[in-house]
């Protein structure tokens, strides 16, 4: 029982600093209005599996990044109008 407890000790020891390795980088809304492929990319990763995305930053971040630049294409198309 000592060997079998010292043996997961151990196994925890040694995986431990990999658990952060998996982790996906969290890119912020500017990050993806500055890089439209990303945003795009990440969009339809994110609208193809909406059960998970719901929990990733990334599909909150590049779907807020994708309103704001809609929302400022719209605004210019407006301003120009007007002018």
């Amino acid at each position: 029982m000592v060997k079998q407890a010292t043996g997961l000790l151990a196994l925890l020891i040694l995986t431990a600093p990999l658990a952060g390795c998996f982790e996906e980088k969290v890119y912020t809304v500017e990050e993806f209005k500055a890089d439209p492929a990303l945003m795009k990319k990440v969009n339809a990763e994110c609208n193809n599996n909406p059960g998970e995305a719901r929990n990733r930053p990334n599909c909150w971040n590049a779907g807020e990044a994708r309103s704001k630049l809609e929302i400022e294409a719209a605004h210019a198309a407006f301003s120009k109008g007007i002018k």
